[in-house]
């Protein structure tokens, strides 16, 4: 496949991936946005029916609270009198003190409703009023007092005095009218007890103005709300929304979900094989509220807003496509005429080099400036091939002369050696001995790991040519074979060491040098240490040196401890290396750790 073409494909794939990740994320987030909002709408609705409700029945509590505790009222309600002038009065403060708190506890328009008023008729100030019902009640608005003859033995007055806070919620159809009824016992009330109390009172509203009472701007066109008792059964059900029955199944649905019992709180429920959005509210306890909101509303909020997001997500993923393949070519296009050039190269000795640039980019450039360095290059190898060649024979005579002079020199110093013997000059022929090992030492196995018991011994050899050459006294104390025997150190990593105890020690005159090899294996590693009884030189300065720190320091040249140090962490590694301390008897001391290693690593 052509670069183009990869390029393309990758950038595309690159940008769909991650404009459909968008896109993705973004309807949802959208979705989930509209849905939350229309979810918000519909749980303030219930919350601000919920305060319609309770403000309605704070209403009845008020008025029930002032006839409760009201004096006057209790001894209007206490009168006795057979005056006819003084039952008059009675009856119109009493008719008065009613109304004054029916209008003082309105919070609507006073043609929505109104408040009746039905007296105990044992009290003897109920002769004063006329018996009536709620049906018959001539007074559409306003507050009205009538005795309870008529409705005395009605379900609902009933209900009302039987009522564990005697209060009753129902539907008068004959009036057409949703009333709450309310149980009043005066504590001021000086008359005969009655267990029914002295009066029942009604708020009253009319069905046309319940939604103004209760309701509010419904979520979605559909949706709905519906007051029950608080025995479940249906009160009233909004002229919006799902049939009248259809709160009774729904009421059946949700009845059992006691998460919904929260006021404010929606939950999805299927109600007649379509999802819903439920909310139940029976904080108040007299009423309860059931608000519904079909999902399919919610979508059909939801789809014109994802449509025109789709739209626009497609025109966008349009405009990257051909932003895309035209960028794809703007950057292949010079690639390809490159390797269209190097393609035609036959032979570097005869190829232009200014056919290579191509393109004024620097990526480019720098690309054709390396490629004709790379020919340059080319051609100086293949000049170089036929001199290599002489040079490789050349060479290989070199190689076998160097093997030849070695043993040339050793046979001539073995000669000298004997000579020396002959002669009886058994010092001078220990020396040539040691001299001659030593070089044999340093010329074979280059560069190899080998046991710490040879280095021992080259060690030995070195001290013997150099007692002869200063007559020192030069003690070396090192570990038995057993501790050394299988031992690998990297080639002369134990010489210097020894050689800086003896040439830096700073003993004074006459004072043999003293110098201790130890060597102590751990579980995974061993440690070889050098120290002396000189003076030696600063552990951190020597340290500093050894980390290739700029300090005072002054050194020689020479196979020294840092090359010991790169040594022994090329072979064991960065955790192995030398360090200086000085120990507990104020000896300078060369510590050098080794990591172990696999024996088949180590070539004797």
């Amino acid at each position: 496949m052509a670069i183009r073409k990869k390029i393309s494909g990758l950038f595309l794939a690159i940008i769909l991936f991650f404009l459909l990740t968008f896109y993705i994320f973004m309807y949802f987030y959208f979705h989930n946005t509209v849905t939350d909002a229309v979810v918000e709408r519909q749980e303030a609705q219930v919350m601000a029916n919920r305060h319609l409700a309770s403000n309605f029945m704070n209403n009845l509590r008020q008025i029930t609270i002032h006839f409760i505790s009201d004096r006057a009222i209790g001894n209007q309600l206490s009168c006795t009198s057979t005056e006819p002038m003084e039952q008059l009065q009675v009856r119109a403060a009493l008719q008065s003190q009613f109304s004054h708190y029916s209008l003082l506890t309105m919070s609507h328009d006073v043609n929505s409703y109104r408040y009746t008023l039905f007296l105990n008729d044992r009290l003897p100030i109920s002769s004063m009023f006329e018996a009536r019902t709620l049906s018959t009640n001539p007074y559409s608005t306003a507050s009205s007092i009538f005795t309870n003859t008529l409705v005395k033995d009605d379900l609902w007055y009933k209900n009302t005095l039987e009522a564990s806070n005697y209060t009753c919620v129902f539907n008068n159809e004959s009036s057409g009218e949703l009333c709450l009824a309310k149980k009043i016992q005066n504590t001021s009330y000086t008359g005969p007890y009655y267990k029914d109390g002295q009066a029942v009172m009604v708020i009253s509203i009319k069905m046309p103005y319940i939604d103004s009472v209760f309701g509010g701007i419904p979520p979605t066109p559909n949706s709905g709300y519906a007051l029950l008792d608080k025995k479940g059964q249906l009160l009233y059900a909004s002229p919006s929304g799902p049939d009248h029955s259809f709160y009774t199944e729904a009421l059946a649905e949700v009845s059992g979900n006691t998460s919904l019992y929260q006021a404010g709180t929606g939950s999805h429920h299927v109600i007649g094989g379509e999802p819903y959005l439920v909310n139940f509210d029976d904080s108040d306890q007299d009423i309860t509220l059931l608000s519904l909101t079909p999902y399919s509303d919610i979508n059909r909020t939801v789809r014109p807003v994802m449509i025109r997001f789709s739209v626009i997500s497609l025109l966008i993923t349009l405009c990257a496509m051909a932003v895309i393949f035209t960028a794809s070519d703007r950057i292949t296009r010079p690639i390809i005429l490159l390797s269209e050039v190097i393609g035609s190269i036959t032979d570097t000795r005869t190829f232009d080099l200014k056919s290579l640039h191509v393109s004024k980019d620097r990526e480019i450039v720098s690309l054709e400036e390396s490629f004709t360095k790379l020919i340059i290059n080319n051609n100086r190898l293949i000049h170089d091939v036929q001199a290599q060649e002489i040079r490789q024979k050349n060479s290989e005579l070199k190689a076998l002369q160097a093997q030849i002079d070695p043993h040339f020199i050793f046979n001539a110093m073995d000669a000298v050696n004997w000579i020396a013997l002959t002669r009886n000059q058994d010092d001078l022929a220990e020396i040539l001995a040691s001299i001659a090992n030593l070089m044999r030492y340093s010329i074979m196995e280059a560069d190899q790991l080998i046991p710490l018991a040879k280095e021992l011994s080259n060690i030995g050899e070195y001290i013997a040519i150099y007692k002869l050459r200063h007559q020192g006294d030069i003690r070396l104390s090192v570990p038995s074979e057993d501790a050394s025997a299988d031992t690998l150190i990297p080639k002369f990593a134990l010489q210097p060491l020894v050689e800086n105890s003896i040439r830096y020690g700073g003993q004074p005159t006459g004072t043999a040098i003293e110098i201790t090899v130890s060597v102590t294996h751990e579980a995974d590693r061993f440690i070889l240490e050098v120290s002396d009884n000189g003076q030696g030189c600063d552990p951190d300065l020597l340290n500093e040196y050894l980390a290739y720190k700029t300090n005072n320091l002054k050194v020689t040249n020479g196979f020294g401890i840092r090359n010991v140090n790169d040594r022994i962490r090329l072979h064991f590694g960065p955790e192995s290396g030398l360090k200086y301390y000085v120990d507990d008897n104020n000896r300078l001391t060369a510590r050098a750790e080794f990591k172990y290693r696999e024996a088949s690593a180590a070539k004797l």
